[in-house]
């Protein structure tokens, strides 16, 4: 049985999340209206991609719902793992619970399971041929650009290439 980070490895803005910051109006009115009506379904939402895929990030959209959904002790999560080859319209995660505690988190969740819903640089993007078919996904929920600054590395340490760091990262 493959193990998950724990939700404590990720770090969210939750008061914002929990908010609406990063959701759509009609969300945050679909649990204005199931709240204000004490109507409390509930419902299966099923996260699922169109193209083959090799799933990654599925602990952070785990802990994403653990964190910032309302009752999350409520909601029940099934889920592949990282790692995992998907064909399309094939289930990656389910979550079962109150419409109310989750329907903020939506486009989040959908951003989350279609390729290119967010930052994604490919193998072949990269220069990599031989990891033409792998993605590298960065999610953050800032806004302000970011730099990568290559680190002089010590005596002590082996370089290793880009390429051979990604394999190892892929087979884990």
């Amino acid at each position: 049985m493959k193990n998950r980070l724990p939700v404590e490895h990720f770090h969210f803005p939750v008061e914002k999340i929990k908010a609406g910051y990063y959701t759509d109006a009609y969300f945050l009115r679909t649990e204005e209206i199931l709240n204000g009506d004490n109507h409390h379904p509930r419902v299966m939402m099923q996260l699922f991609t169109r193209e083959p895929v090799v799933v990654c990030g599925i602990d952070e959209t785990i802990a994403l719902i653990k964190t910032c959904a309302h009752n999350p002790e409520n909601i029940t999560i099934h889920a592949l793992h990282d790692g995992d080859e998907v064909a399309p319209w094939e289930t990656l995660m389910t979550i079962e619970g109150d419409l109310a505690d989750f329907a903020h988190l939506e486009k989040l969740l959908y951003a989350a399971s279609k390729p290119n819903g967010k930052k994604v640089l490919t193998g072949k993007e990269l220069g990599i041929p031989a990891l033409e078919r792998g993605k590298i996904e960065l999610s953050d929920f800032s806004d302000k650009a970011f730099t990568i600054t290559p680190t002089k590395l010590s005596q002590r340490y082996k370089e290793v290439p880009l390429e051979e760091l990604l394999e190892m990262l892929i087979s884990l």
